[in-house]
């Protein structure tokens, strides 16, 4: 967690109504906006992106983790499988430390809120999966 920094036009609106609000500038992309908690205005995160974005952290920057599981992985997965099957343990570690990183968010004064907007995401992957369906055959070759 960085310290608030109310030097981002994001959190602007935030920092008048409460200036105390914890947020995480490291997750700008799952900031939602805020949202009123035991009276108090605190910061809204989309827990989805939240996941991916840890997630991704994990799969792209944790030597230590990365290492152990590619030991672990070692001599159980196909060569072609083994990116998929890191992406998927990386998924399911950046699920775990995102339940850690949240779950005193509960109890402080302060802390945002995790939001999970199920219908929304079922319109978007539908709506991305609709545009696939949509998009013109392109030859690449001469």
């Amino acid at each position: 967690m960085e310290e608030p920094d109310f030097n981002d036009d994001l959190y602007w609106d935030l920092a008048d109504l409460n200036p105390n609000a914890v947020v995480y500038t490291e997750y700008t992309r799952a900031y939602l906006g805020f949202a009123l908690k035991n009276n108090k205005w605190v910061a809204c995160y989309d827990i989805n992106v939240l996941e991916g974005i840890v997630s991704e952290d994990v799969f792209m920057n944790d030597e230590e983790w990365i290492n152990k599981t590619l030991k672990d992985l070692d001599g159980k997965v196909k060569v072609n499988d083994l990116q998929k099957a890191m992406y998927r343990l990386a998924f399911i570690e950046g699920n775990k430390r995102t339940a850690e990183l949240i779950e005193p968010w509960d109890s402080g004064e302060n802390t945002p809120i995790a939001i999970h907007l199920p219908k929304l995401i079922q319109a978007l992957d539908q709506e991305a999966q609709d545009q696939r369906t949509e998009e013109v055959f392109k030859y690449d070759g001469d």
